[in-house]
């Protein structure tokens, strides 16, 4: 076997198991997202026929917990939405960083001078990540067209390249930080779901 079929025998397997991590990722995030709307809709029913007012001053154990379970699982739901916004988002990003790529490589101007950033993108703070789904949510990241990548090879100033090639970069790593965010979230999501499970097994098991 010579090294480019190498290459691209592992290139394949990357390939395929990527794609598999994907689909699992969305598979689970579809399904602990309906099993916490539906178990909120349970425990929140279960707090009203409990008939037992809840008091700030004086609050009952078990409905106190009850109300931290469904706090808990809500706030799961909302981390879950937040995920799939994030994935949605960072999918489009990808994809247009590969369209990118395709059309700058493609120019019927290219000369083979100008590259493109392929260094490893920078990661984020973990506020700034947080931020960023906002950001996409709003629209609020570069674009590149086609008329830019063929501008590049033919009418662009040294500091015109820079900024294109700045604009890259930040679409690079707004991709690669929505991935990271989209993982915690995730975590997220399964730790206060497990929280509100547990809160309310207990709930039922002091009443």
């Amino acid at each position: 076997m010579n090294k480019i079929d190498y290459e691209k025998r592992y290139l394949e397997r990357y390939k395929r198991w990527q794609d598999k991590t994907r689909e699992q990722l969305s598979f689970f995030n579809n399904l602990l997202f309906t099993l916490s709307v539906g178990f909120l809709s349970f425990a929140y029913k279960n707090l009203l026929e409990s008939k037992v007012e809840f008091s700030f001053c004086h609050p009952k154990f078990s409905t106190t917990l009850l109300v931290i379970s469904i706090i808990s699982i809500a706030l799961s739901v909302l981390v879950g939405l937040l995920c799939t916004i994030n994935r949605l988002y960072d999918f489009r990003i990808t994809t247009h960083i590969n369209q990118v790529r395709y059309w700058f490589e493609k120019s019927i101007y290219n000369t083979n001078k100008g590259k493109l950033d392929g260094k490893t993108p920078e990661k984020c703070s973990w506020c700034e990540r947080n931020l960023l789904t906002f950001k996409v949510l709003l629209e609020i990241y570069p674009r590149l067209t086609l008329e830019d990548c063929d501008d590049f090879h033919t009418k662009m100033s040294e500091k015109e390249k820079e900024l294109f090639n700045e604009n890259f970069r930040n679409l690079r790593k707004i991709a690669h930080n929505l991935g990271i965010g989209t993982w915690t979230r995730v975590k997220w999501q399964i730790l206060l779901f497990a929280i509100g499970v547990i809160l309310f097994v207990i709930t039922e098991i002091v009443k």
